[in-house]
């Protein structure tokens, strides 16, 4: 008989770790669907502002984080032709294109390239200085690779 409540003790010592490990559980999930619903229900679009309140009870507006590109996002357009596209280290065939776009506009590249002539497809420090020079940027969109083409298009040298 005492053999059978020391057993019974023993299978019941872990109920309460269960009744309460579910109970943090199921707190835990009211509370983040309790959040998830005020989350949604705050619509900054219709008026009413997403607000936090911090630890000394002070109220502040929720900023809004917006991301710094290099130009401002054309509308109708991808992303991809707003991020930068060549920059310092890349090995590209465009980058020919930016470096004979930097040999029209008289700019000192180096002499590497089949031609001897510093068009080697290598963004590399003197093709780096010469843009910085010459078109005041360090990296380049498909946008400016595709108007520096026309421009040589233009002029007969692509």
């Amino acid at each position: 008989m005492k053999e059978n409540a020391i057993k019974q003790t023993a299978e019941n010592s872990y109920v309460p770790y269960i009744v309460s490990g579910v109970a943090v559980i199921a707190l835990g999930g009211v509370g983040y669907w309790i959040y998830q619903k005020q989350k949604n229900s705050s619509n900054p679009e219709q008026g009413s502002p997403n607000l936090l309140v911090s630890s000394n009870a002070a109220i502040r507006t929720k900023k809004k984080v917006i991301k710094n590109y290099s130009k401002p996002r054309p509308k109708g357009l991808r992303s991809r032709y707003v991020l930068p596209y060549i920059k310092y280290g890349s090995r590209h065939p465009d980058v020919k294109i930016l470096q004979r776009y930097l040999k029209f506009k008289k700019a000192d590249i180096g002499a590497t390239g089949k031609g001897r002539d510093g068009i080697d497809g290598i963004f590399g420090p003197k093709t780096l200085k010469a843009s910085k020079k010459y078109l005041k940027k360090a990296q380049f969109s498909r946008m400016d690779i595709n108007g520096m083409k026309a421009t040589l298009q233009k002029n007969g040298i692509a």
